[in-house]
C-alpha cells in the first residue's frame, strides 16, 4: 500500500481523527497488538505487510503512525526510508524546509514528521533513515 506525505495529518489513506476501527478497515484485518511500553495506555498495531506501527490514544483515536524499512512510505515523491539521510537533508534545505537535527535523527516540526537516524549522532555522512514518525494527534 502506497503512503504518500499529502498534507499534515493525512498520509496515503490515513487521516487525523480516525477511529481504531477505520484504520483496521483501511488497512486490512491482518494485524498483531503490543504494548510499546508498560505504561502504554492503549495497544499499538502492527501491519507487518505494510510495515508500519500504528499507535492511537486512549479513545482509540489515530495518534500516530510509523514506517518502517520496507513501507512505502513516501515523502516529497522520495520513498524515504531506507534513504541516505544527507540526500534528503540536501534537498530539504534546498525547498527551504527547516530541520530540528538531534543526537537519534530529525524532525520537521510544522509537519509533524520525525525521521529515525541512529547513526546521525555519529556524523555519519551515509546515515540511513531507519523509520518515519507521522503525528497525527497534533492535527485534530
Amino acid at each position: 500500500m502506497l503512503f504518500k506525505f499529502i498534507s499534515v495529518g493525512c498520509v496515503g489513506p490515513l487521516r487525523s481523527g480516525m477511529g481504531r476501527e477505520e484504520v483496521r478497515e483501511v488497512l486490512g484485518g491482518d494485524f498483531s497488538t503490543f504494548k510499546k511500553t508498560a505504561d502504554d495506555e492503549s495497544e499499538t498495531e502492527d501491519y507487518s505487510v505494510h510495515r508500519v506501527h500504528v499507535y492511537y490514544d486512549a479513545d482509540d483515536r489515530l495518534e500516530g503512525a510509523e514506517f518502517l524499512r520496507g513501507s512505502e512510505f513516501y515523502f516529497n515523491n522520495i520513498k524515504v526510508v531506507g534513504e541516505r539521510y544527507s540526500f534528503l537533508s540536501e534537498l530539504l534545505i534546498k525547498e527551504n524546509v527547516v530541520i530540528d537535527v538531534s543526537t537519534s535523527g530529525f524532525k520537521i516540526r510544522e509537519l509533524g514528521l520525525s525521521f529515525y537516524v541512529p547513526d546521525i549522532g555519529d556524523y555519519e555522512v551515509d546515515a540511513l533513515i531507519k523509520s518515519v514518525y507521522v503525528d497525527f494527534k497534533s492535527w485534530q
